[in-house]
């Protein structure tokens, strides 16, 4: 990796860490994650994108605010696939501890297909030590021009495997 992409993720993460204290002690309301979320972006240009995603044992939302092509842009991304399982949150999860993910891509979740790597930190309550959420910040890493969309490549996969 390059210094300056080390440089930027150093930076990334500490951002996050600092953003993870302001949620750490109890469980945020929805408007307020959108405000803090919105405010870390605004500070920090190397930041693509924040979510913060809840338990689902306390509830199926996961506010996201990312770079759009008209400025910051929210959206919940909770109705848009189990994010539970998607790698920047069941993985920190799982181990109890923040990490960067590999590269991965990100098929529309941003309103277009980017590859993106993300800083992951699951927050755990202090009373019980029950899983509140996960907080994240993405860091870009290129857009993709995709020659199809990905429904017509699940229709080629599927004609793949029939005809096998």
């Amino acid at each position: 990796m390059t210094a300056e992409l080390e440089q930027n993720k150093a930076e990334i993460q500490a951002a996050t860490e600092k953003l993870a204290e302001i949620f750490n002690p109890s469980v945020p309301e929805i408007n307020s994650i959108f405000l803090a979320l919105t405010n870390h972006l605004s500070i920090h240009p190397f930041i693509f994108g924040a979510t913060f995603a809840f338990a689902s044992q306390i509830k199926n939302a996961a506010p996201f605010v990312f770079r759009g092509e008209n400025g910051l842009e929210h959206k919940d991304i909770a109705g848009r696939f189990d994010y539970t399982k998607a790698l920047w949150y069941e993985v920190p999860v799982n181990i109890g501890e923040p990490l960067w993910s590999v590269p991965y891509f990100d098929f529309g979740g941003a309103s277009e297909d980017i590859l993106l790597t993300t800083y992951s930190i699951p927050l755990f309550s202090q009373q019980d030590s029950s899983l509140i959420g996960v907080l994240t910040s993405s860091y870009l890493l290129a857009k993709i021009e995709m020659p199809f969309s990905v429904p017509e490549l699940t229709s080629v996969f599927s004609l793949v495997a029939l005809n096998a």
